[in-house]
């Protein structure tokens, strides 16, 4: 057997051995993926470097985000790879500071690019929906409409619906925010449909929380957060308990997830979650 295809054929093995162990112990799946990543002769540079866009990613669902930031800039010091800039893009939106935004952005965009270099589609979905996050939170929601709507339309072009989820519910959060409001329940809805037959936890709770805020429904959100502890993908339970007690009576102290406001706040800052810890400083500022 050829190098590459043995370097391949390892990098295969060991992501599908982690994807069996994450659906019953997350943070086994992240330690075996970054041990077998200390072995530095196993996988050549490409193989690597998706390896660490994986890691990366984990590590993103478990809440780690200043630890998937310095992986994958480590791994982007040695290898370009499309994935990889997606994944610290990522990482950076959910940090959420102005500087993390402005970068997360510029990465996202260079991620595109090397979409449509090598013709790749689902970085391109990928990338596309990242772009319309940071647009969101950089408060240009027509910006986030295009975005979401590029990744919409390539996903068009997928037989499964599991890749529209996300931008679907994305642009949902797009019109909520610019002129067209009412489309965005009709958007979630069709979001949470697909999520629900792909069976798809994340994307169910992405769909509930697009939902939830385009009807102002707590319980939506509560049933996001649910979902997303279910994946799990840690952030987004945090943003829909975030957004949960944003939509309570006069900021109550207590969320309708049953989580007070500051253990909300200890949780976003423990995960490096800047721009939500902001948040819940200022509602708790009065």
């Amino acid at each position: 057997m050829a190098p590459m295809a043995t370097s391949d054929a390892r990098a295969k093995l060991l992501l599908d051995e982690v994807a069996r162990t994450w659906g019953t112990d997350p943070a086994a799946a992240e330690a075996r993926l970054a041990g077998a990543l200390e072995e530095a002769s196993r996988f050549d540079p490409a193989e690597r470097a998706r390896l660490h866009a994986r890691l990366g990613q984990l590590r993103i669902f478990l809440g780690r985000i200043d630890d998937a930031v310095g992986v994958l800039y480590e791994a982007l010091g040695s290898w370009e790879d499309g994935y990889l800039e997606l994944q610290l893009a990522a990482a950076l939106v959910w940090r959420g500071d102005a500087e993390a935004l402005a970068e997360g952005e510029r990465r996202a965009g260079h991620a595109s690019a090397l979409a449509r270099r090598h013709r790749d589609g689902p970085l391109q979905i990928g990338a596309s929906c990242v772009r319309g996050e940071a647009a969101l939170a950089l408060g240009r929601p027509r910006d986030a409409v295009e975005a979401f709507g590029e990744a919409l339309g390539v996903s068009e072009f997928s037989t499964s619906e599991a890749v529209s989820v996300v931008p679907l519910a994305g642009l949902a959060l797009a019109h909520l925010g610019w002129r067209a409001p009412a489309k965005a329940a009709p958007l979630a809805s069709r979001a949470l449909g697909r999520a629900q037959r792909v069976r798809d936890p994340a994307g169910i709770a992405r769909a509930l929380l697009a939902l939830g805020l385009a009807e102002r429904d707590a319980a939506r959100l509560v049933e996001a957060a649910k979902a997303a502890d279910a994946a799990p993908h840690r952030p987004l339970a945090l943003r829909a308990r975030v957004r949960a007690l944003q939509l309570s009576p006069a900021h109550e102290a207590r969320s309708p997830t049953g989580t007070t406001l500051g253990e909300l706040l200890g949780t976003a800052r423990a995960m490096g979650l800047r721009a939500d810890a902001a948040s819940l400083e200022r509602l708790r500022a009065g």
